[in-house]
């Protein structure tokens, strides 16, 4: 028997509905919540083929916070490709600029040698 769950993402405004805070949880048994202050979601629909994209996050987001979280959110999705795909040419090539990246903004070692 399949088993489905569900993953909630909480957010919580301000008077001019400026997001302050967010929280997530993977079902509705799971009596705490996790805060964060920020995400990014993305989903494939499958009858259109159109991806739907929200990103938020709380006004108390710094930008070091932002780029910290592009940074880690582009090797993930570098890694899902090519477990996808096995297209290593590209994913290399995709993973120089997340390097790249990543040593502009003080998060990745510059290359040795």
């Amino acid at each position: 028997m399949s088993e489905s769950k569900i993953i909630s993402l909480r957010v919580d405004l301000d008077d001019a509905q400026v997001p302050e805070k967010f929280a997530w949880r993977v079902d509705e048994l799971q009596e705490e919540w996790i805060e964060a202050k920020a995400f990014m979601l993305s989903v494939y629909e499958s009858g259109s083929g159109d991806v739907m994209k929200m990103d938020l996050w709380a006004k108390e987001f710094f930008i070091e916070d932002m780029n910290r979280l592009v940074y880690f959110s582009l090797q993930s999705i570098c890694d899902a490709y090519f477990r996808a795909t096995s297209n290593a040419e590209l994913s290399n090539e995709f993973r120089s600029f997340v390097e790249h990246f990543g040593r502009r903004t003080g998060l990745a070692e510059p290359p040795k040698g």
